[in-house]
């Protein structure tokens, strides 16, 4: 259920419909709008009756969900939302690039690749400090260690700073560092890290699963949100497929069925997708030319001596195509 307050309520009619929610066992989330809040009704397993509500003022109408995921909804909130990571902003036409080797190795090599990244005038950083891997005995980062080291990078080029999360016993050291956190698609469905993220105020980029549908990815950023932390950027990073051609097969029209259903930025990562660094580029063109709110492309000066993610990783000239094709914010 969503209740819209007419325009004119004031805030103590908004408190008031939001604690008739709360003494029902229910809970309310105000989403404030351009011309005016809207409260939001979770934690219900049926309908909700409007008598409720019928002796409260401020109300202007009271609209039925109908889909599984509340806060995610176009139903729910009309207007794009957008997410800024830094002063770089995704969603609502405004599209934004993070680029990066995919794990902290060492401190020259990421100091190295900051440096050309900032220089060619990118302003998201991504490394990863803690790292999901299917293969136990892969490199799986420098953690704390990593962290001190970007924290550096940080300081020295004045990028914002996006890292992955893996376990909310990171959180503490991850959040003194990180401007957003990554959460992989292995862990898309990790439902007690995802109700932690939601405790927090920090742009959480929420990685689709391999095999995830619409409706579990969009269930996946509704922990999220339900927890109370709106500042959720969907990543589509591709599902399993039976070719041999690339890691993943990243479907366009996922996307489009997305934008219909969400007010989320929805925004790629092409170097997960596809594995192959030289199918990055046209990837890039491609997701931009659809309407993407923006791209994380894995980036490395030298990949052929990385421990993660060489084969996809792109050099940063060849990143120059990535950043022509289109105004950054």
């Amino acid at each position: 259920m969503l209740i819209v307050m007419q325009n004119t309520a004031t805030k103590s009619e908004i408190e008031a419909v939001c604690q008739a929610i709360q003494s029902l066992g229910f809970e309310a989330h105000k989403m404030p709008g351009a011309q005016r809040t809207a409260v939001c009704v979770t934690g219900n397993d049926g309908s909700v009756s409007e008598r409720h509500f019928a002796g409260l003022t401020g109300i202007r109408q009271i609209i039925r969900v109908s889909k599984p995921y509340k806060l995610t909804s176009n139903e729910i909130k009309t207007t794009p939302t957008v997410v800024e990571i830094g002063q770089v902003k995704f969603g609502d036409g405004q599209s934004g690039l993070i680029a990066g080797p995919a794990c902290v190795e060492s401190s020259k090599m990421t100091l190295t690749i900051a440096d050309q990244l900032a220089q060619m005038g990118v302003r998201v950083f991504r490394a990863s400090a803690f790292r999901s891997r299917t293969n136990p005995y892969n490199f799986q980062g420098l953690g704390q260690q990593a962290l001190s080291i970007l924290a550096d990078a940080k300081q020295q080029y004045g990028m914002a700073i996006v890292t992955e999360v893996t376990d909310d016993r990171q959180l503490p050291q991850l959040l003194a560092v990180a401007d957003a956190l990554i959460v992989d698609s292995h862990n898309m469905q990790h439902f007690a890290l995802l109700k932690q993220l939601g405790k927090l105020d920090k742009p959480i980029i929420l990685k689709r699963g391999i095999a995830a549908t619409v409706e579990d990815f969009l269930m996946a950023a509704e922990y999220i949100m339900a927890g109370g932390n709106q500042q959720v950027i969907l990543c589509d990073a591709g599902t399993q497929h039976f070719g041999d051609h690339s890691a993943h097969a990243l479907d366009i029209t996922f996307m489009l069925a997305l934008r219909k259903l969400t007010h989320l930025p929805i925004i790629f990562d092409p170097s997960f997708a596809s594995g192959t660094a030289y199918m990055v580029p046209a990837m890039c063109r491609a997701l931009m030319a659809l309407g993407a709110d923006g791209l994380m492309v894995e980036c490395h000066h030298d990949p052929a001596h990385t421990q993660a993610g060489g084969t996809q990783a792109i050099l940063p000239q060849n990143l120059q195509q990535v950043l022509s094709t289109f105004t950054r914010n």
